[in-house]
């Protein structure tokens, strides 16, 4: 997780209600609250906000989230607003759970959909051969974890990049953020193919590039009606003994062909 270094004017934070410190005393405490300090201190520095720092938690709407993050942009915070929204969510998720008497399920629940940011962006294309050649490439060579991750769900499974924080984990961070990896891994990409010749618009790549992609070179198998690349090695030419037409079938299906 990418460290934060948000300097807030002193001026624009006040103190918590007695019941507020109470909510985050409790949100920090929780066994499934974030384990990075400066992760929880995000919901902190929301909730010490001082166009609401007085106003009870459970009352808080969109509202009070659009509020803080315009102050957030005023005071000259632009990156990573992601990670504060995502810092809330989780903590309105953990209130919402434990106390759903106090906290009813719309508390807090949209805000994560409502981002604005270039990973969720719907303005996308369908990428190239060569394009798709040089991110494969780019990714399997140069790649972190997290992004080989990333491309892998993305392009080769058509997962929705909002969905990728549910999917089953392999060795990241408890409080990795998709959405904000997302972003540093497109920035990286649109720099690369610009390097190559390969992309010459002046916004980044996002996931409705590789989701439409996705679309475009995978082809679902008529046996088994999984997804499956469009290159040769994947598929064979088959022809069953009641049908009287050869048809293209994903090459692990060949042995189930009856």
């Amino acid at each position: 997780m990418a460290k934060s270094s948000v300097r807030i004017p002193p001026g624009l934070l006040g103190e918590l209600s007695q019941e507020n410190n109470k909510w985050f005393e409790f949100y920090e405490k929780h066994p499934n609250a974030p384990k990075t300090k400066s992760y929880r201190k995000k919901v902190r520095y929301f909730l010490e906000y001082k166009g609401h720092n007085q106003k009870p938690f459970y009352s808080f709407g969109e509202a009070e989230v659009n509020n803080f993050l315009d102050m957030l942009k005023s005071a000259g915070y632009n990156r990573g607003i992601d990670t504060f929204i995502s810092a809330i969510s989780k903590c309105a998720k953990i209130l919402r759970e434990e106390y759903s008497d106090i906290f009813p399920p719309s508390f807090l629940s949209s805000i994560s959909k409502s981002r604005k940011n270039e990973a969720s962006e719907s303005s996308g294309e369908v990428l190239t051969l060569r394009q798709i050649s040089l991110i494969k490439k780019y990714t399997l060579e140069q790649g972190d974890l997290y992004e080989k991750y990333i491309f892998e769900n993305l392009f080769r499974r058509g997962v929705q990049l909002e969905s990728l924080k549910v999917v089953e984990k392999i060795d990241f961070d408890e409080d990795v953020d998709f959405i904000y990896k997302a972003n540093q891994y497109f920035k990286k990409l649109t720099s690369h193919l610009t390097e190559q010749g390969e992309y010459a618009k002046t916004t980044y790549l996002n996931s409705d590039h590789f989701k439409k992609s996705h679309q475009a070179y995978f082809f679902p198998c008529p046996f088994c009606q999984g997804r499956i690349e469009n290159i040769a090695e994947n598929w064979i030419l088959v022809r069953i003994e009641f049908d009287d037409e050869y048809r293209l079938v994903h090459a692990a299906c060949k042995d189930n062909l009856k």
